[in-house]
């Protein structure tokens, strides 16, 4: 997409379908978040801020929007960048760090970003069972996110060892196959109502699946 030049007009067609996604899954009593991949060079470019501020509108103030970055934003116009996501968490859109541990991180940058979520990529959470440095770095993840006050989501969870490691570890949210594989939109609903996982409410009123 990106070498075809579309990858710009994909992105907002994808963030207009998340929310009306979203919008329905409201209707059938589901408060999920709805997390969208997307490039910073997008981020960064003139018009962004108010492409989505009316799509937000256009929406009628949809929230429960998540953009994941990757780690490439530390090479990106940072302060610019830093102005951008507070412009946009003022809108209630989140942010989250997608693959985080296969890049060169700022820690002292990524503490002043309004990040409220770090996703560690699932090359380090597969074979953390039997691999003591995927271990180390997966469990000192999660330790530094918590440290300030970042939620953490594991990716690539495949087997019910990795998934209770994780919990022990007090991860917030896992991802991957011993969820769930992919499932169409119009099925997730169904998928949460009739899992065996348990949904409970926090504090914010939003549905969170856990173990």
């Amino acid at each position: 997409m990106e070498q075809t030049g579309l990858i710009n007009d994909f992105s907002y067609w994808v963030l207009d379908t998340a929310m009306k996604q979203r919008l329905a899954w409201l209707k059938e009593g589901c408060d999920l978040k709805v997390s969208v991949n997307i490039s910073v060079t997008l981020v960064l470019e003139n018009g962004f801020f108010a492409r989505v501020r009316h799509l937000i509108k256009q929406h009628d103030n949809v929230g429960g929007i998540i953009l994941e970055i990757t780690e490439n934003i530390f090479f990106s116009d940072y302060d610019r960048l830093s102005r951008l996501m507070n412009d946009l968490q003022n809108l209630g859109i989140l942010f989250s760090i997608d693959d985080f541990g296969t890049g060169d991180s700022s820690l002292s940058r990524l503490r002043q970003l309004p990040v409220s979520e770090l996703k560690i990529d699932k090359s380090f959470v597969i074979d953390m069972i039997g691999n003591k440095d995927d271990e180390v770095i997966v469990k000192s993840t999660i330790e530094l996110a918590h440290s300030l006050c970042i939620r953490v989501c594991a990716e690539g969870v495949e087997t019910a060892e990795v998934m209770q490691q994780l919990y022990h570890w007090r991860c917030d949210i896992i991802q991957g196959y011993h969820i769930s594989k992919a499932n169409p939109a119009l099925e997730i609903a169904k998928l949460i109502k009739n899992s065996r996982w348990s949904v409970e409410a926090p504090e914010n009123g939003s549905d969170s699946v856990q173990s």
